[in-house]
């Protein structure tokens, strides 16, 4: 039987390979679709395709506290409509009719938001109870991903130190999640975690949450923006070409603040609006990268089915719906 299912993995592994150059044809112009609480109909994947986009990001959540390790999710009552087998059916199925691909990228939620990356548990839980229930997570999510026909699917989102502790668990997890999606496969690396990722041979995409702290002056000009950017080209290059594989922005945002580029992956509801400054990061990062051989694309973080309309409850966060920025993506987009 485990030989059965290893060369099963090694024939997805390899059929992955060889669409390698289909996967590169077309830029991915996507957004993270933040899972609806209530259930939304086509307008709101119809709004998406409307500034060029042609992906759609589905993030169903799992939660875990730090003292027992313990990975939970009930996907059938408890989590919001869009995170729900309902949900996503639904959701995938309203993108697939206007031509639009998906991405399913599970993410993991611990305590009351501490970095998923740095998290390993103590003495007292050990390994096994995470390492269990979070195979059990992802795995139930990629068997649905090949029942409803998502594109591609991410097998953990920023767990640095998980990854780097715990690599044969890492490896099996990749055969079983090959086993049970049959398609091709990522993994959304912090932007500084990227380059020791063990596994990007096993992958179609090198996937990067791209936060780089890339200029610290407030506001940022264009041109220090874009200086920012330069200086970390020629590392995914590299490793580009070491791999083989076309580097993927796997989330991609800046909040519509003046200090947007300093740390992007920090929020502060306090600071003032500045929808240039926000608009200008964007536009920085596809003057840098949209031209890269390498880049296969980018989904913007994040966007919302239901945006508010008074300037209070929207805030100044991540989406760029009804900002500047929009009209940037806009443009991009729709001119790959």
């Amino acid at each position: 039987m485990y030989l059965t299912t290893r060369f099963l993995c090694l024939v997805v592994s390899a059929f992955a390979f060889l669409f390698q150059g289909t996967l590169r044809a077309q830029k991915i112009e996507g957004v993270c679709f933040a899972a609806p609480r209530n259930e939304v109909g086509d307008t709101s994947i119809a709004q998406v395709q409307a500034i060029g986009a042609n992906w759609i990001c589905l993030m169903p959540y799992a939660f875990a506290r730090t003292e027992d390790a313990n990975v939970q999710f009930n996907p059938n009552g408890g989590q919001d409509w869009g995170e729900m087998p309902v949900g996503l059916r639904a959701m995938v199925r309203m993108a697939k009719a206007r031509g639009m691909k998906v991405m399913l990228k599970p993410h993991l939620w611990w305590g009351h938001g501490e970095f998923t990356g740095t998290y390993v548990p103590d003495s007292a839980n050990g390994w096994a109870t995470y390492e269990q229930s979070y195979q059990a997570y992802i795995l139930f999510y990629a068997k649905l991903a090949r029942e409803i026909g998502v594109d591609l699917f991410c097998i953990g989102t920023e767990m640095q130190a998980f990854v780097q502790a715990r690599p044969i668990y890492w490896n099996k997890l990749i055969d079983k999640v090959s086993d049970a999606y049959q398609g091709p496969l990522t993994y959304a690396a912090n932007w500084d975690e990227v380059m020791d990722f063990p596994f990007w041979n096993r992958m179609a995409y090198i996937g990067v949450d791209g936060y780089y702290p890339i200029c610290d002056k407030v506001p940022p000009t264009l041109n220090e923006l874009e200086a920012g950017w330069n200086q970390h080209v020629d590392e995914l290059a590299r490793l580009s070409t070491k791999e083989d594989r076309p580097v993927l922005f796997t989330e991609m945002g800046y909040c519509c603040t003046a200090d947007c580029a300093a740390k992007p992956w920090s929020e502060d509801p306090e600071a003032p609006l500045d929808e240039q400054a926000q608009a200008r990061a964007w536009q920085a990062f596809f003057n840098v990268y949209a031209d890269k051989p390498w880049y296969a694309g980018c989904f913007v973080w994040k966007w919302f089915a239901r945006m508010p309309k008074n300037e209070a409850e929207r805030g100044n966060g991540f989406s760029p719906q009804g900002r500047a920025a929009m009209d940037v993506l806009r443009k991009e987009f729709k001119s790959q």
